[in-house]
This record gives structure tokens, sequence and C-alpha cells, in this order.
């Protein structure tokens, strides 16, 4: 049996099978060199490159461009190397070498841990086990086959853990590939993760416990890390289902990027076409529902209804759903500048289903749980009559949403009306264009209203030109770093990121107000108007950040630092740091200098 994890010249292996079928069996992986496997005489250019073979069979292999000083060779090159050989892009995106660091990873043999594995019994349906190893995480079972096969696209990556007749298959994944498996899982797949941790208290031990939970739509302490990065994906909340006998249907969303509670209970018929179209507008990551013996049948119809519009189903108790506290939790919650707080009651009045949906999905996401969310929602009952209805079949006929079948093209090809009209600068605007795609509006005053804002923008093209190419593109999602802030979780670099807006936003009012003589009614009142209070409220602000964050360093090195001058405690620090950085400065140049001198010596001898 071969106990090595890596074999160098990899294309020599495969050219021998019998060594080449010892290295799949021990899941070894092969190491490649493609430009240098010519020049060296490795390969005979005559006859049909071995690389193809190990990409044709999905064998774990690397592609690496070995000594550029003497082949002067990149990855550029070995990508159109391989080109030319007949290998796709997606074959030298899973062979780039940084790709291999899991094979690399030990999974080790605890039989304390494999007794817990097998004592946590079958994984829930749709979700995936990782545990937490500090390095890296490793998953077991059918969940490690899985994701070997849809996420790492080699089964090679599976390695086999205890004894003979009761090995499981497992997969190590590396802290570089955890923020990308967990976005494949809950965003991708629409999947749940639960997180298993050792307990802190004993390190040493195998005493592993349940860290924490995520699901598509209650992302929790996983959604900064999701997030961490400039993407365009987005998360729109969980919404909850209540249902009658006769077909009343009670459902409540939750949007956790604008702070939004909205619900709504109406009759439906046996198709619950209504309800599809509802969750066609709203477009939910996640849907809450209480299945009773008597509500089989309608909890069948609606389950398909979720799983052909890709929301995930999520089964709750019927203690989550008691409404007898509903009114005070909402007061706890729902800002109160919306002076709404007597007619919350007549809104919810008698309707006991809407309610119920409510109260499980408070519960679900334990907002009151975390002091932040007080006094920070919207509470809003929705108007299904306001826009188009819209079902599953009709958004894919109509190709309005890339799908997991065009997914991976939607930067290449304009298959969808999204990607044919999505030129947005900012994420706000792609969530803005979803939202509108998904809510075809029905009242001819509001389609007006907005086709005037359009022809505006068509007769001004410099105006157009200027917020497109100028100043949209200075926006950051400024709803996520609201959120932040809002719940304490903000860094420097948010708030000086809100500063550059603040600088900006009189360039948006100043260029709207360019031509007033062909300034429509609909900008005035729907931008110039709110632009122009916007930019009085923002100037103390922006006068406030400008006083505390230190530009000069951002700009020269891209650190964030508050002014030293802010703080006698800073102007301190800041000495400090000043003295530490002139004493290792001058032993840089010192061992500069001494290298240097030996350098010398070396050259003369």
């Amino acid at each position: 049996r071969l106990h090595a994890q890596r074999i160098g010249h990899g294309y020599n292996g495969a050219l021998d099978s019998a060594v080449y079928r010892k290295c799949l069996a021990a899941s070894i992986h092969f190491e490649t060199c493609p430009h240098s496997s010519y020049y060296t005489g490795g390969v005979d250019p005559s006859i049909r490159h071995p690389i193809l073979m190990l990409a044709e069979e999905n064998v774990n292999f690397s592609i690496n461009k070995d000594d550029p000083t003497v082949f002067d060779c990149t990855l550029d090159s070995e990508y159109e190397f391989l080109t030319r050989l007949g290998l796709n892009e997606l074959h030298f995106i899973r062979a780039l070498p940084q790709m291999d660091e899991e094979n690399q990873l030990d999974i080790p043999q605890e039989p304390t841990f494999l007794a817990f594995y097998r004592s946590l019994g079958s994984c829930p349906p749709k979700t995936y086990r990782l545990f937490d190893r500090g390095d890296y995480y490793t998953l077991h079972g059918p969940n490690a086959e899985s994701i070997a096969k849809c996420f790492l696209c080699t089964t090679s990556a599976i390695r086999y853990i205890g004894t003979d007749g009761h090995k499981i298959a497992s997969i190590a994944i590396s802290q570089a590939r955890y923020e990308s498996l967990l976005r494949y899982i809950l965003i991708e797949s629409k999947e749940r993760i639960e997180i298993y941790k050792k307990s802190i208290k004993k390190k040493a031990s195998n005493d592993w416990q349940l860290d924490l939970k995520a699901s598509p739509g209650c992302l929790g302490p996983l959604e900064d890390i999701i997030y961490s990065t400039n993407t365009s994906i987005d998360s729109r909340g969980v919404c909850g289902i209540q249902w009658s006998n006769d077909f009343k249907i009670g459902i409540a969303f939750i949007d956790a990027i604008i702070n939004e509670i909205s619900f709504c209970e109406f009759e439906d018929n046996e198709y619950l076409s209504h309800l599809e179209s509802l969750l066609v507008q709203i477009s939910p990551k996640e849907c809450l529902i209480c299945v009773h013996d008597k509500q089989e049948s309608t909890a069948k119809k609606l389950t398909t209804i979720l799983d052909n519009n890709r929301i995930l189903v999520t089964e709750v108790k019927k203690s989550s759903l008691s409404a007898s506290n509903l009114e005070s939790d909402l007061d706890k919650l729902l800002n109160k500048s919306d002076n709404k707080e007597i007619t919350i009651n007549a809104m919810l009045e008698q309707k006991w289903l809407s309610k119920e949906a409510i109260a499980g999905v408070l519960d679900y996401l334990n907002l009151l749980g975390d002091d932040s969310n007080y006094e920070s929602f919207q509470f809003n009952e929705i108007n299904l009559r306001q826009f188009v209805k819209l079902d599953a079949t009709a958004v894919h006929s109509l190709d309005l949403f890339p799908n997991a079948v065009n997914d991976s093209m939607s930067n290449k090809t304009n298959r969808t009306l999204f990607q044919v009209l999505n030129n947005c600068r900012t994420l706000s605007g792609q969530r803005l264009l979803a939202q509108l795609i998904r809510q075809p509006l029905t009242d001819i005053n509001k389609i007006e209203e907005r086709l005037d804002i359009i022809e505006y923008f068509v007769k001004n093209y410099d105006i157009r030109q200027d917020l497109s190419e100028i100043y949209l593109k200075k926006v950051p999602d400024l709803s996520r770093i609201y959120k932040k802030l809002h719940s304490k979780r903000a860094t420097l670099q948010d708030c000086y990121r809100i500063y550059l807006m603040t600088k900006i936003l009189p360039n948006f009012e100043n260029c709207l107000i360019r031509d007033e003589s062909d300034e429509c009614l609909a900008m005035k009142q729907n931008f110039s108007d709110k632009l122009r209070v916007i930019c009085s409220e923002l100037s103390k602000l922006s006068k406030a950040l400008e006083g505390v964050i230190d530009e000069e360093r951002i700009e020269s090195n891209g650190e964030f630092w508050i002014k030293a001058d802010y703080d006698d405690d800073l102007k301190e620090l800041r000495k400090r740091l000043d003295r530490f950085e002139e004493e290792a400065n001058a032993v840089y140049k010192a061992v500069d200098r001494e290298i240097t001198k030996e350098q010398k010596e070396d050259k003369s001898v």
C-alpha cells in the first residue's frame, strides 16, 4: 500500500497504469507541471498528454508552474497551454494549486469522536454538520460525500476513518475554503448548517457540543462571515404561514435587511395560487410551518409550492406560535417614530392566523433576545392587489431570474430579464431591481410616475452618465452598514464608508437639480427634495467624522485609525508607536547593510 499524500511529476504516475490505479486507491494527489513536462522531455509531444486523463476522470491533481526563473511560466501561460491541449476553464479552476489544501489536512482517527458522531443519529434532511477542528473543519458520512461531489467536485478528497466494517467517509475543509462552503450551503443550496465544537473547558477531551445553527433565513453569527466581501448575494429573511381547513391563510414576513415586519391574511383557493403569488413577490429564503394531522393534505400542497420556489421548509412546534404576548413584543420591536401604537391592535384585529405566524417568526429569529433590535422595525400590512400575480411557473417560463441551471453562466451571458437590466452600480440597486421585477405594478398612477422618472433620465444623458459612472460607484452597501451600526458590530472602516457617502451626497443633489426646467414633479418629490433634507441633516455627522478619522493613514497604507489628537491617551500611544517604528527601521537598515556586505564578499571570492 502507498502511504504518500502526493506524487510529484504526477503525469509520470498517470503513464504507468499500475502505479496510477494504486495512487487512485490511496487517494494520492497528483502534482503536474504542463509546460516543463514538454521542455524537459518528461512527456513525449507525439502522445496525448496524461493530464487530459487526470482531468477527464476528475482525479485530484494540481497545476504548478514549476521554476519560473528557468522556464518563465505563469498560471496564465499554463492556462493558455492547457487550453490548447483541450482542457476547459472548469478543469483549470479545480486544479489550481491552492485548491488542493484539503488533501494535505489530516483527519484524526479518534474512537471517542466516532462514538459521539454515531450517537447523533442520522442528519436531519437538508442539513450539514460541520466539526470545528481549530485550523480546519470536517464533515462526515453522507455530508462528506455530498460536499466532495458537489462543492469540491472530486471524490478523491474523501478519507475513511474508523475500523474495518465501520468506516465513515470524511473530508476536511480548510479555513480558506470555509467561507465559500458556508455560501454554497446557505445561499446557493439553501440548506441548514450545524457547527459542533469541542468544549473550551475540556480542550484535551472529545467533549463535542453544538456551537451554532444557521439557515438561509436566519444566518445568525455567520452573517458577517458570509457578507464579509462585496457581493450581490442577498438573504431576504423568513416567513411564517398558518392556515385553516377552509383555506384561510395567515402569513408573516420579516426582512432582516431593512428591518421590516409584514403580514397578510386572506381567503385562498384549494390550489393556494394567491399564496404562491405572494411568495414570489416577497421572495423569502425560508418558511416556517406547523403541520397538524388534520391539515396534512394542505401541508403537502404548501410544501410543493415552497419547493418549486426554492424556499427552505422548517417545521416548528405549536408552542412557538403562541400570540398571547404579541402586542407587548411588537411594542418593544417597532420604531416609535411611526406612531402606530394605536393602530397595531386594529390592524391585527380578528387576524388570529397572522398573529400566530408573526409570533412564530419572532420566536424563531429570537429578535427579542437582542436589545439592538428594539425600536428598529417597521410594521406593514401587505396589499395583495397592488402587484401583478406571478407564480413559479411564470417566473421560470419568462426567464426573469437566473436559476440553479444557468447561475454559472450569469457573468457571461444575459439569459434572463434580471441579467439584461442589471446595470446597477450598487448592491441596493440590485436588490431594488429584483424587487421591481417580482412586483409588477397595477396602479396606473404609480406606473406613470415611474415612467416619468425614466423619461427624465433618458432625456438628460449627462446627468445619467455622471450618476452612473461617477457617483453611484462610490456608494457602499448602506443597508448592511446600517444593520451593523444598529447592532453595534460596525468597524471604523464602516464609519469611514459612511463618511465618504456624506461627502458625495451633495454631488447627487447638485447633479439632479442641474437643469431645473427639465426636472419633473416625480423626480422632485422622490429624489431632489429628500436629498436636500438628508444632506442638511448629515452635514454635522460629516464634520464630526472628519475630526475623528485619520484620512492620511488610510490613503497612505490602507490602515483605519482614529486621529491621535482626538484623545490624550491616543497621543501617548501614537508617540510610543512612532518610537517603536523608528527602532524597527533602524534594525532593518542595519540588517540590510550586513546582508549587502556579505553578498559583496561572496562575489569577490
